[in-house]
């Protein structure tokens, strides 16, 4: 599996082919879709801290769909989970795609 690249939004635009599907904890939905991403950062903006935070990932435009539907089995696989085991007030954060 090819990487995409990985990009620095402080410094950096999206490429061109290319989007951003911010949100958090979506490099293992990528890796079990085996869907290519690179990983968009940001600085902290912490004045004494140095420190990067990952905001999303960098998707090609034609991996858009196929990431969109393995983040709504996700969605739904867990919210089943949920009710089957009592918790009604779970709530999944939707990403944002960004062009």
């Amino acid at each position: 599996m090819n990487r995409n690249p990985d990009i620095d939004l402080d410094n950096e635009a999206v490429p061109p082919g290319y989007a951003l599907l911010e949100g958090k904890l979506l490099m293992a939905t990528a890796r079990a879709a085996k869907i290519p991403f690179g990983l968009a950062t940001r600085r902290v903006p912490c004045s004494n801290s140095h420190r990067k935070d990952t905001v999303g990932l960098i998707l090609r435009a034609e991996d858009l769909q196929p990431m969109k539907e393995a983040l709504e089995r996700k969605i739904t696989k867990r919210t089943v989970a949920s009710y089957r085991q009592g918790d009604h007030q779970h709530a999944s954060q939707q990403p944002s795609i960004v062009k």
